[in-house]
């Protein structure tokens, strides 16, 4: 795995080697980050299940003001501390907590861009994760929020629409925006 374009183009990631995890290939990042181009620079963002942080360090990579990264499991923590520690810079925060935990400790702070990639088999964390964001309004007015998953996620609520949705082989992106 690499980072696709900007300042740290092609740096070289690891990945966690698991059955439980799941990295997002190198297509679908450049297909996710070619959609969002003009949605990252000087952003804040929340990479809530980062695994080795590829989503986030991507974003900073094409200027993203802050990314806080979010993974409760320690070999992932290891390996996205050690990912990030290959650019040499401060504009981000990492925890290593329950998704739910980290939601609450954060509660306060506006985001412009969200990264929700929790296990597949997790299906029920994009609703959770999603209403804690609109009932705290952790969102910032023209926020995104980024799913990936296995399946469609066509519809939410009426607080959000669908921005845009794509297929990436297995992977499906479904990026929602505030409905205003």
């Amino acid at each position: 795995m690499r980072v696709i374009s900007g300042k740290y183009r092609g740096l070289k990631l690891d990945t966690v080697d698991s059955k439980t995890t799941r990295p997002t290939t190198d297509r679908t990042k450049e297909g996710l980050f070619n959609l969002l181009q003009n949605q990252i620079n000087k952003k804040i963002i929340l990479d809530l299940f980062a695994g080795s942080g590829a989503l986030g360090i991507e974003a900073l990579s094409r200027g993203a003001m802050k990314v806080i990264f979010n993974d409760n499991n320690y070999t992932s923590n290891k390996i996205l501390k050690d990912n990030l520690s290959k650019l040499k810079i401060k504009n981000f925060d990492i925890y290593n907590l329950e998704y739910i935990d980290c939601l609450n400790r954060l509660r306060g702070t506006k985001y412009d861009l969200i990264f929700l990639d929790p296990p597949y088999h997790q299906k029920t964390y994009y609703s959770k994760v999603i209403d804690f964001l609109l009932e705290n309004k952790m969102l910032n007015k023209n926020a995104y929020i980024v799913c990936e998953s296995n399946q469609n996620i066509t519809e939410y609520n009426d607080q959000l629409v669908i921005w845009k949705h794509r297929n990436y082989g297995k992977s499906i992106i479904t990026i929602f925006t505030i409905n205003n």
